[in-house]
């Protein structure tokens, strides 16, 4: 797994190339989501259109953040996930709790917002 980070702004871009599952990757995607947060930038965007496969233990780590992220009112989306991990998201009911986008400047602005509905826009995934 590939982890590399673009700044737009205040906002934090967060780009993933393989995969997260139990063991290294998501002890590593753990902990630069943990160093992020100390950051405290306005906003979050996980772009997942690189991510293969995402376990588990992967999805826990992502729903874990997503609450801390919002305890400290930091926006969290997700941008582009693939299909397989939309498919999962939605199997898991995860797809209303994420702020899923399909384009990067809608997360941008709902980031922007500092929106704590996740789909008050209307270019969300539905």
């Amino acid at each position: 797994m590939i982890i590399a980070r673009n700044k737009h702004g205040e906002m934090v871009v967060i780009n993933v190339m393989g995969t997260i599952t139990l063991g290294e990757s998501s002890k590593k995607f753990s902990d630069y989501l943990e160093k992020i947060l100390q950051e405290r930038p306005k906003g979050v965007i996980i772009n997942m259109d690189k991510i293969d496969y995402v376990d588990s233990t992967g999805i826990g780590e992502l729903v874990g953040y997503l609450s801390r992220y919002r305890d400290e009112k930091i926006p969290l989306a997700l941008v582009n996930p693939r299909e397989r991990i939309l498919k999962l998201l939605t199997i898991t009911g995860l797809e209303k709790v994420f702020p899923i986008f399909e384009e990067m400047k809608d997360a941008l602005k709902w980031c922007e917002r500092g929106d704590s509905n996740p789909h008050s826009l209307s270019a969300t995934r539905s």
